[in-house]
């Protein structure tokens, strides 16, 4: 005889990840995010975005010792737009 779990397949309350968490209000409208808001926002640890930045793909800015990442910039990075396919595009 079989195993009852065996027959019914996996189990119906399977662990599912939790809903990323919405972006705080006071985020929505500004021009620049810090890389643990990003992180936040995003729902990716810091490593994938510093490898991101490394790579090329994603735009890390400076200013005095305070680093960020402009909203419009991870929205992009986000979309897969690269820096030099929005080069191209601003060009038009």
């Amino acid at each position: 005889m079989r195993d009852e779990r065996q027959l019914r397949g996996p189990r119906a309350s399977a662990e599912v990840a939790p809903p990323a968490p919405a972006m705080p209000e006071e985020w929505v409208g500004k021009l620049s995010l810090s890389i643990a808001q990003l992180c936040i926002a995003t729902s990716f640890g810091r490593s994938l975005i510093y490898g991101e930045i490394k790579a090329g793909r994603l735009k890390l800015r400076k200013i005095g010792k305070r680093s960020f990442v402009l909203v419009e910039d991870a929205r992009a990075w986000l979309r897969g737009e690269t820096g030099a396919a929005r080069a191209r595009q601003n060009v038009r």
